[in-house]
């Protein structure tokens, strides 16, 4: 059971997450207006969980085929939300728009352009999820180049259910900024060795791998090994309504199964403040912020 004083200092502790899914199971029946009631609902969950900043994924291409939705009007849903939680609720977020790994090469390109056109709108990044045996990296390697001449930095899942070579693609075919996941990152040293001297961060989702990768428990999870490797680990909720879980929950866990301080809780915070696809100036910001909050809580007695 974790001590109240910790478990106070997580729930108010501002944060930062990185790697969660906006809608990835809305029924087709679901009408365009609703994306944006939808999206601040998710938003204010958000806030509520003293989250300043988060970064979501919005798979756009499965609403266009399902339901013929155009990539402009989707956008200007999430806009409109984002807008209102930044100004209402005090967060702030970007959109990360994703290529399913199962569409095709030209598909992917397409849902590039998508991204570069919403960058002025919210969109922060591009990336890649879905299956990941059978659909590496390199097949929108196109892609995922048009995306780096445009400016808009890459950040595909890989290392979640298929090794090190996967992650290695990654950085190849992406230039990964960030890997959604790689939690098989030390299953090659050379490996681990380049992404913690590059400082590319991880988005490591604890309850989404137990419940799709193969750990069979939280305290078998790479999580403490990756952090020990000096890997930069950021904590990340992947689908909360599909797992049942938070951000803040998945500290609370965490924090209990690995016997963490409060000071491992503000550095897991602190590094996914400084892999926030934002400017330096605004990433410096939220870091400061964080450790105010952090400090206030302390001198607090929390």
């Amino acid at each position: 059971m974790i001590e109240p004083r910790l478990d106070h200092f997580i729930r108010a502790m501002p944060k930062v997450e990185l790697h969660v899914h906006l809608g990835g199971a809305l029924p087709i029946e679901t009408a365009l207006a609703d994306v944006e009631r939808i999206a601040e609902d998710f938003l204010t969950r958000q806030a509520r969980q003293n989250i300043r900043y988060t970064e979501f994924t919005w798979t756009a291409w499965a609403h266009f085929v399902r339901a013929g939705w155009r990539f402009d009007d989707q956008l200007a849903a999430l806009a409109a939300a984002r807008a209102w939680a930044k100004k209402e609720l005090g967060i702030g977020s970007g959109i990360v728009i994703d290529i399913p790994r199962t569409v095709s090469a030209e598909d992917g390109k397409q849902v590039a352009q998508w991204a570069i056109a919403g960058m002025e709108a919210g969109v922060v990044g591009l990336g890649l999820a879905g299956p990941e045996a059978g659909n590496p990296p390199e097949r929108y390697a196109d892609a995922f180049a048009r995306a780096w001449d445009a400016g808009l930095p890459c950040v595909p899942h890989a290392g979640e259910t298929v090794g090190p070579e996967s992650i290695w693609s990654a950085l190849k075919a992406a230039r990964a900024q960030r890997i959604g996941h790689g939690i098989h990152a030390l299953d090659d040293p050379a490996l681990a060795n380049e992404l913690a001297r590059r400082r590319i961060a991880l988005e490591v989702c604890p309850t989404s791998n137990l419940r799709l990768a193969g750990v069979a428990r939280l305290a078998d999870h790479p999580l403490p090994a990756l952090i020990k490797a000096g890997l930069v680990v950021t904590l990340n909720s992947d689908d909360p309504a599909l797992f049942d879980t938070t951000l803040t929950d998945e500290f609370l866990k965490c924090a209990e199964a690995f016997r963490w301080t409060d000071a491992d809780c503000e550095r897991l915070a602190l590094n996914a403040a400084e892999a926030a696809l934002l400017p330096p100036a605004e990433r410096a910001e939220l870091a400061d912020d964080i450790r105010a909050g952090c400090a206030k809580l302390r001198r607090a007695g929390h």
